[in-house]
């Protein structure tokens, strides 16, 4: 009888605690310098330096010509984003996704693109000074007339790489085109 009378607060528990969970709530896109940080997103020539964009998903992203100077991507998501002409000087892009990104005349001086998937990403004409490519996967990427400067390439995967001088690197290429 006692159980028959505690069944209202019971459901009332249910109630209460269950429906956070019910209730489907998508956040609006964070906006930066006027730029939505969403995939699709048309953001060209914005100054985005210093900006914290660790994990945000920024898939088939217009950034091209757009500053990003020291910001942080960190395993951010920009498979098929164009990046053309952007300045990323000491940005922190570890463990992102640029899976067949385009790079092409892209500053990356100092950048550190460690654990990155890279995956055909066009690197055409690139500046890698100092760039930081420790254990990132750089297959079928292109490097055709990339600048090479105490670049890291570490335990980096660059089987099937179109190379800086126009060469491909063989399939067993860690580290090293070979």
């Amino acid at each position: 009888m006692i159980f028959l009378r505690l069944i209202p607060y019971i459901l009332l528990f249910f109630a209460v605690t269950a429906a956070p969970f019910l209730v489907h709530h998508v956040a609006p896109p964070k906006v930066l310098n006027g730029c939505q940080i969403q995939p699709r997103t048309q953001c060209r020539e914005r100054d985005l330096a210093r900006m914290d964009l660790t994990k945000s998903d920024l898939r088939k992203a217009d950034l091209s010509r757009s500053l990003l100077a020291e910001a942080r991507l960190t395993k951010a998501d920009l498979a098929k984003a164009n990046l053309t002409g952007a300045n990323l000087t000491n940005a922190k892009v570890g463990g992102a996704r640029l899976r067949a990104a385009n790079l092409s005349g892209a500053n990356l001086t100092g950048a550190s693109f460690r654990e990155a998937n890279l995956k055909r990403a066009n690197l055409r004409g690139a500046n890698l000074t100092r760039t930081n490519f420790r254990d990132a996967q750089l297959i079928g990427a292109d490097l055709t007339g990339a600048k090479l400067n105490e670049t890291k390439l570490i335990g980096a995967y660059l089987s099937g790489v179109t190379w800086v001088d126009g060469r491909q690197c063989a399939s067993s290429s860690i580290g090293e085109c070979r």
